[in-house]
């Protein structure tokens, strides 16, 4: 097996698809059948790659029987809160072949090719996508089936990131899309449109916590220090700044930095990265724990672990955690200066406020307990997945039992675009089958309807570059002068709604003395994404101009990849305030390859791009 994997006994084979008539530039297909064909209760695609998750909720999709396929973390950029490993021994049904094709394809980093798509939707009854919201547009734009997000609190509203992606439609117009948040409090402030899909299933701690619960309260040598949370302080400008707050403010000897680094940090307050026995012994061991953050939509771990180890935990007013606990606990700090009063009282072992306070926030420790949250996730997960049919066939929307969607083409041998499904909104499960030639407006109308990626244009002479260059930035989303567009009459529609443009706005540079592509800090996403391009055989550079606004720090990265494959690419990290090139080389060694060209940025710092260019190299 070139894919590895531990094969299961292969279930009922998968349902053919139909194929439909073909016209001059639309193909019509037809898919009757069961969509999953793994054993048990089915097979579910697991879009994640959190280290806690992993060990938690992967497990026990598995545990209840479901076969899970989960894809590797595929990234040149850091974070700490990935699973360091990857089980390409997990076990599966999947063909070999198929598996392969999964387990080397960045399902991180790329949009979703047509021939994973088409995969995802023959061999998935579901896919559980964690975290992310961008991750869930890819799969709402190619996925027909259940389509499960899950959420563990955001900084941002995730309504206002779906509405960027231009997914909203999607979510509005499926019975299948279910967003399911960790607690109501998260999503209180989320437009009706999703909150009328919310489901809220809770999220455990890792069984090692519990397997320690209440050793703070037997230790009789504890030392001094108070713990608080700053992890990633290098990496992430978001957590650079706590840092630097916490220097401000919290710089006395007895704090210790607790968290992940993915670098060695010259403080004597930080820590660093522990190994999890050492971890637990830590918490045991100190006075107390300060929560510092004030967000009222997300609760780091680390203070609830310390509530299941049995110690007192002070915090900020307005964080969730304070919301969770309720208004007005002795643990509540209500300014900085409030926060040094309840941490020296731990340090100094009042043992009557000490109980008090670990008194009120016990309740905590049960929202995060394996024993109240998997009776919760195992009830709801089925009903969103649905059981498999003992005929081993699922139901199909329609009356004749049929799932029917178009795919649309640029030209009759399709061989400038890949096939793009195209989603007629009205009626999202079984769209309209449409039965004559379709030309190029009414194809550009229904993927301008359905909110979706429509066809790329042929590049045609644009591509042919014999030693030129092509300025796909400018070519994809155009470049603004005043409040004209200048967009080549042949790529007017490079652009369809929703696909291309993710991110960022046109905004004149003072030096350039034109227009940049721009994008503030937080903002996290694709500022290009695409086209899908043909190139003639050869040696390429792939060249951005940018400028980021903070240095020695990965803000994203540019890259260029082939039906979903990355040739290369460069991380966008600056070693001075002004605008730099950062290039990549890669070959082309077929023609009729799709190439996508793509800026990623993760939202540490903002960015100005003043063009994406792909050179023809001599060679």
């Amino acid at each position: 097996m070139t894919g590895a994997g531990r094969h299961l006994e292969q279930a009922d084979p998968p349902a053919s698809y139909e194929a439909g008539v073909g016209l001059d530039n639309l193909e019509i297909v037809m898919v009757q059948g069961d969509r999953g064909v793994g054993a048990g209760k089915g097979r579910i695609f697991w879009f994640g790659a959190h280290k806690l998750l992993v060990g938690t909720e992967l497990a026990r999709l598995r545990a209840l029987g479901y076969e899970v396929f989960n894809p590797p973390y595929l990234s040149h950029i850091p974070d700490q809160s990935v699973a360091s490993t990857w089980d390409r021994n997990q076990p599966t049904t999947l063909p070999p072949e198929v598996f392969d094709k999964l387990s080397k394809y960045n399902f991180f980093y790329n949009s979703i090719s047509p021939e994973i798509a088409d995969i995802l939707n023959s061999q998935f009854d579901a896919v559980v996508v964690t975290i992310v919201a961008r991750w869930t547009a890819e799969i709402l734009r190619v996925y027909d089936g259940p389509c499960i997000f899950r959420a563990y609190g955001q900084t941002h509203l995730l309504s206002d990131e779906f509405e960027l992606c231009g997914v909203r439609p999607l979510i509005e117009n499926r019975d299948n899309f279910h967003f399911c948040p960790h607690s109501d409090k998260t999503m209180e402030a989320e437009a009706d449109w999703l909150r009328s899909r919310g489901t809220v299933i809770p999220y455990c701690l890792s069984e090692d916590i519990f397997q320690h619960r209440g050793i703070w309260a037997a230790s009789t040598d504890r030392n001094d220090s108070i713990l608080v949370t700053a992890p990633n302080i290098l990496g992430n400008p978001f957590h650079r700044a706590h840092y630097d707050f916490l220097k401000e403010f919290f710089h006395q000897k007895h704090f210790k930095y607790c968290g992940v680094q993915l670098v060695d940090i010259d403080d004597d307050h930080v820590v660093g990265s522990l190994e999890r026995r050492k971890q637990i012994g830590m918490f045991a061991d100190a006075s107390g724990y300060l929560y510092t953050y004030r967000d009222p939509r997300v609760c780091y771990l680390p203070p609830v672990e310390m509530i299941v180890l049995g110690g007192p935990v002070a915090y900020l007013s307005g964080s969730l955690l304070a919301r969770h606990i309720g208004k007005g606990g002795p643990g509540e700090a209500a300014s900085v200066m409030d926060a040094h009063r309840i941490v020296n009282a731990f340090r100094a072992k009042d043992h009557v406020f000490i109980d008090e306070v670990r008194q009120s926030q016990q309740h905590i420790a049960t929202l995060y307990d394996p024993a109240h949250v998997w009776p919760i996730f195992d009830r709801e997960m089925a009903r969103m997945i649905g059981g498999r049919p003992a005929s081993g066939t699922r139901p199909q929307p329609g009356a004749d039992g049929r799932r029917r969607f178009v795919r649309a083409f640029i030209d009759p041998a399709g061989q400038h675009s890949p096939a793009q499904r195209i989603r007629q909104i009205a009626d999202a499960l079984s769209a309209t089958v449409i039965e004559a030639p379709v030309g190029d407006e009414v194809r550009n109308h229904l993927a301008a309807v359905a909110g979706t990626a429509g066809p790329w244009p042929a590049l045609q002479e644009a591509v042919r570059l014999n030693g030129g260059a092509v300025d796909f930035l400018e070519r994809a989303i155009g470049r603004r002068s005043g409040k004209q567009q200048t967009v080549d009459d042949l790529h007017r529609d490079f652009a369809p709604p929703g696909s291309i443009l993710r991110l960022g706005r046109w905004e004149m540079d003072d030096v350039l003395k034109r227009q940049v592509r721009v994008t503030d800090q937080g903002e996290a996403g694709f500022l290009l994404f695409g086209p899908f391009a043909t190139l003639p055989e050869g040696h390429y550079r792939l060249e951005v101009m940018g400028r980021i606004s903070a240095t020695h720090i990965p803000a994203g990265c540019a890259d260029v990849s082939c039906d979903g494959t990355v040739l290369a690419s460069v991380t966008l990290e600056s070693t001075s305030p002004q605008y730099e090139r950062f290039t990549c080389d890669f070959h082309v060694g077929r023609s009729d390859g799709k190439y996508e060209f793509r800026i990623f940025t993760n939202g540490s710092a903002a960015l100005s791009i003043e063009r994406l260019t792909v050179i023809k190299l001599s060679d």
